[in-house]
């Protein structure tokens, strides 16, 4: 069984914590659980799903940015996603001696 889940967003974390929970497996204590997207439901959640919020509005603007500079080499673009830490990561496994 796995020890964590990365989920593409909130709604199919939502989805995870049901498909868990059926089968008796509890969050954090048997496997972390972790997201993208800071959705509603993410707070709603128990325990509290832990996220990285999107900044859509600052990914736009650095979108357009991009397509207006006129610039056509390739380039990165960095724009901070906090991590919203809520109570669906457990404490790291012991390592094995």
């Amino acid at each position: 069984m796995p020890r964590a889940l990365v989920c593409m967003n909130d709604r199919v974390a939502f989805g995870a914590y049901q498909a868990l929970g059926e089968r008796g497996i509890r969050i954090p204590e048997q496997v972390s659980i972790v997201s993208f997207d800071n959705d509603e439901v993410a707070s709603y959640l128990r325990p509290g799903l832990s996220t990285i919020a999107l900044p859509h509005e600052a990914m736009g603007r650095a979108a357009v940015e991009l397509l207006l500079s006129g610039d056509e080499r390739p380039r990165e673009m960095l724009v901070p996603m906090p991590v919203i830490s809520r109570a669906s990561i457990g404490a790291p496994a012991r390592s094995l001696p």
